[in-house]
């Protein structure tokens, strides 16, 4: 066991081991980097919990950072003085004064977006929280040499006040709608005063969003922080202000005006260094009767970095997987209407331009399209739906009609064509004559994942149609739907009129919500987006296979790996796309703890893995890199992986083994687990507890293990952290070939996986006679493997 006494005495000026207070540096090397956190904000008695990510800082320093407890270092003042920063797809590699300006500039958000939902109905809420992780470093005169404050910041710390920074918001609804400003109303005898500057004065502060008509015994904010957005009033008086907005449901843009100079003079960046998320809070009444059905979810912000002038360090640029999740192609990796479960979509395009979006929804088995439809999103605008569970009404082949499925439903007023509401999900891409082998039921489409590409920008009259007039409903959808009517519909005959070049970079962001009605849980995330896909015009008509993920034009992908920004040429767009998504390892947490009867499921979508393995989509008899296994009629394409756990105190679970071989034995049948669906999801659980959150058919195959390494589906612990392997100890892993800027051999090891935990549990605590589900859901945290050698060696 540990011994922590050894560490205390190590640090005893007055211990003859007290070897750490004369030298800290003994016995320690320079940080390597690997750790993940989160945090789950739970609300006993209201019965929700939400999770949060830590935010991430990487290559921060390369020295010994070992102090003293009373010792202020380690601090964000500590790291290096050299920052690589993304802008619009570039990398670009900058210099500072201080340690603390390098990360201010990794966080630097000329504006920030999000969310929010007020709808009186349901009783909800929506508190932002925008984080200032290093104000203090440019405000506070304790941490300033000279009283003065550092750019981009703009107000000195006091003992009056603290340091305030002004912001503007732009409000929207989901249908484009912002606020008009009223007509000017007759002089006042007594003229009024100014109203506040809207300001965050804090480290963190909490906006709360609120309805116009909002009154004192209104409930509003989830928080009840004691450190409010705030503004200025002519005094120079801090008061606490909140965004008023007219409508229930939409989105916000804050915009900021500050700015710093890089060191080298020759560029500015704008905003402030901010982190942090949405909270929405909401109330269910249609819950079984004594559950507390409170809902709540949390969605990080979406920003931009602008930089300009002309950097003189390194700059690179490339296809790469937006850190903001706002981007040109959004993959979103998981849905479902199984087990009583709902999926509710968002979509927001943050541009000021008509977004023609092609829609894709994948059966989770094989990838194969069930549904896919044209979206023509004008600007500023949402588009929400939700996918519900149905009987098949089917007539395609034989065998389909009542089973279970899927119909999407909208509310929605932006245009689609065809019309989508009701629309139910369909078989002919895993039936007839595009049988693939697997089972031929409708069960297929109860889960699996989507993408939304945008496949131009819309210009003259159709762009108009598509547009919101102030009712909030396009001027013409019927418009754009005849475009496509065969044989006169113009965009029938060429699908380019009045299109535009995509943008590669400003664009969309979006979130799903898997809501359990009657169990009365959220389970939330963002949608991943991808950033410089493609700057060609790709519009096709609903149905179409195309666009797709390999058919981007852009091959070059910029990858972080090792602490550092690599530039790697591939020899296909598809493989560019496989490649940003390549880990060598992903982790995640889990907790099974049965006493708040929890549960712990494990969601990993391979998102180009049909493109490898499928031959209809391949073309190929053979698995193609970074794949080994061809599709296989009943088994589907099993990949091995090694899984591992460890308790909250780092034992490792040993082998629980031997376990029965399935039967029939795969065509493939390995020692190792492995993942064999496009959608893969493992009930984390402990023993012979079979509780299933999402009741999924795409199960882990993990039943047939080796001696090291045992199944997901029967740990020792109630809680821990796993971790998935596709390269370590396993022999020829899979891999992709590049190419640097130089001529250099890269090659990125792993598969191509994408995904999440969710983690549900039970509080008999809450308000008397009312028990409470809770659900957090948080992204994998993963780890890659790139090497790089030259042409020469590899010869």
């Amino acid at each position: 066991s540990a011994d922590c006494s050894r560490l205390q005495n190590a640090w005893d000026v007055s211990s003859d081991d007290g070897y750490w207070s004369i030298d800290p540096s003994i016995d320690m090397l320079p940080p390597s980097g690997g750790i993940m956190g989160n945090v789950i904000l739970i609300d006993v008695n209201e019965g929700v919990a939400v999770s949060e990510d830590a935010t991430v800082l990487d290559d921060f320093s390369d020295e010994v950072l070992h102090f003293n407890i009373d010792n202020d270092s380690p601090s964000l003042a500590d790291g290096k003085v050299s920052s690589t920063i993304d802008s619009f797809g570039q990398r670009i590699n900058m210099d500072w004064s201080t340690g603390f300006e390098a990360v201010s500039s990794v966080m630097m958000k000329a504006n920030v977006s999000n969310e929010y939902t007020l709808d009186t109905s349901i009783n909800a809420r929506t508190d932002w929280i925008v984080t200032m992780p290093t104000a203090h470093f440019h405000t506070d005169p304790i941490n300033l040499a000279n009283n003065e404050v550092v750019a981009p910041f703009t107000s000195l710390l006091d003992n009056n006040k603290p340091g305030c920074e002004p912001y503007s918001a732009l409000l929207y609804d989901r249908e484009e709608l912002t606020p008009t400003s009223p007509s000017v109303p007759p002089p006042a005898p007594h003229p009024l005063p100014p109203p506040p500057i809207p300001s965050f004065c804090y480290a963190i502060n909490d906006i709360s969003i609120r309805r116009a008509e909002t009154t004192s015994s209104t409930p509003v904010g989830i928080f009840a922080s004691n450190h409010p957005a705030a503004g200025l009033n002519q005094g120079n008086h801090i008061i606490p202000t909140h965004i008023v907005t007219p409508y229930d449901n939409g989105w916000i843009k804050l915009l900021f005006i500050q700015s710093v100079v890089v060191l080298d003079g020759n560029s500015l960046i704008y905003g402030l260094p901010i982190i942090g998320f949405a909270a929405q809070k909401y109330t269910n009444a249609n819950a079984v009767p004594g559950l507390l059905a409170q809902y709540a979810g949390i969605f990080k912000h979406k920003s931009q970095t602008v930089i300009t002038g002309s950097p003189n360090q390194g700059q690179l640029s490339g296809m790469n997987i937006a850190k903001d999740n706002t981007g040109q192609v959004l993959l979103y990796p998981y849905y479902t209407v199984r087990n009583g479960l709902n999926t509710l979509i968002t979509v927001v395009n943050t541009s000021d331009q008509v977004k023609a979006l092609k829609v894709r929804f994948l059966e989770g088995r094989n990838g194969r399209d069930v549904l896919d439809f044209n979206l023509y999103l004008s600007a500023f605008d949402v588009w929400t739906a939700g996918l519900v569970p149905t009987s098949s009404t089917s007539i395609v082949g034989t065998g389909f009609t009542g089973q279970e499925s899927v119909k999407i439903v909208t509310s929605d007023t932006s245009c689609t064509v065809p019309v989508i509401n009701g629309h139910e999900f369909l078989p002919f891409a895993f039936s007839g004559t595009y049988d693939d082998g697997l089972i031929q039921d409708m069960v297929r489409v109860t889960e699996g994942s989507f993408e939304i590409i945008e496949m131009a920008e819309v210009r003259g009259e159709d762009a108009s149609a598509a547009t919101h007039g102030v009712t909030g409903v396009p001027e013409s959808c019927e418009t754009l739907n005849s475009n496509w009517l065969p044989p006169s519909g113009k965009w029938f005959s060429d699908p380019t009129i009045n299109m535009g070049d995509p943008d590669e970079f400003v664009g969309l962001y979006g979130s799903v919500s898997i809501i359990d009605v009657a169990g009365g849980v959220d389970m939330s995330y963002d949608a991943t987006a991808i950033i410089g896909f493609s700057t060609a015009i790709i519009h096709t008509q609903p149905g179409d296979l195309l666009p797709n993920l390999a058919t981007g034009n852009i091959s070059t992908t910029l990858i972080e790996v090792n602490d550092s920004v690599l530039q790697t040429t591939w020899d296909s767009p598809l493989n560019a796309v496989t490649a940003l998504f390549m880990q060598a390892q992903t982790v995640n947490d889990f907790v099974v703890e049965p006493g708040i009867g929890a549960q712990t499921e494990w969601v990993n979508m391979f998102p180009t893995k049909p493109f490898y393995v499928d031959p209809l989509i391949s073309g190929s008899v053979m698995a193609l890199a970074p794949f080994d296994q061809l599709l296989e009629p009943q088994f589907g394409s099993c990949e091995d992986h090694r899984f591992k756990a460890y308790n909250r105190e780092q034992a490792s679970n040993p082998s629980q083994g031997p376990f029965p071989i399935p039967s029939p034995i795969p065509p493939n049948y390995s020692t190792h687990p492995q993942n064999c669906w496009s959608v893969n999801v493992a009930d984390v659980n402990a023993g012979a507890d079979n509780n299933s959150i999402f009741d999924s058919h795409l199960f882990l195959n993990d039943l047939h293990i080796d001696d090291s390494n045992s199944s997901i589906s029967d740990l020792p612990f109630t809680t821990g952290w796993m971790q998935m392997d596709f390269v370590n100890e396993i022999e020829n892993p899979g891999q992709l070939i590049g190419a640097g800027p130089n001529g250099e051999v890269h090659k990125i090891f792993g598969k191509p996986v994408l995904g999440f935990v969710v983690q549900k549990y039970i509080n008999g605590n809450a308000q008397p006679g009312l028990l409470a589900n809770y659900a957090t859901l948080s992204m994998n945290k993963n780890s890659k493997k790139m090497t790089v050698s030259s042409a020469k060696s590899e010869n």
